[in-house]
């Protein structure tokens, strides 16, 4: 871990043998072989709750689109979008390691509260 709370944790995946739909061997050159990193930071996300008409409690976490639910209590509206957020976060990472890379880029970022 470095001292900015970022994580880093790189997860070599081998596929040496595999054939893409054009033939070629994945693995065969350097350039092919695939490289997934795990990046952690640690920081705060937002839970807003919001009440309906009918006094459904509607819970969202703005920094991540998607993660929302709602409850019948804020408690239980809290419970709700965590496992939301759990299963979005297991969804889109399984969608990230099956996708076809077309192209890469490296941008630089600050994150700063």
């Amino acid at each position: 871990m470095s001292g900015d709370g970022r994580h880093r944790e790189p997860e070599r995946e081998e596929r040496s043998g595999d054939q893409r739909e054009d033939g070629e061997e994945v693995g065969a050159h350097p350039e092919t072989a695939i490289q997934r990193y795990t990046l952690v930071v640690n920081g705060n996300l937002t839970i807003l709750y919001t009440e309906d008409e009918t006094g459904m409690i509607t819970a969202h976490i703005p920094e991540v689109p998607g993660a929302v639910s709602c409850g019948s209590t804020i408690e239980e509206a809290r419970e709700m979008v965590l496992d939301a957020l759990q299963e979005l976060l297991a969804f889109r990472a399984e969608q990230s390691a099956t996708a076809t890379v077309v192209s890469r880029e490296t941008i630089s970022f600050a994150i700063s509260a």
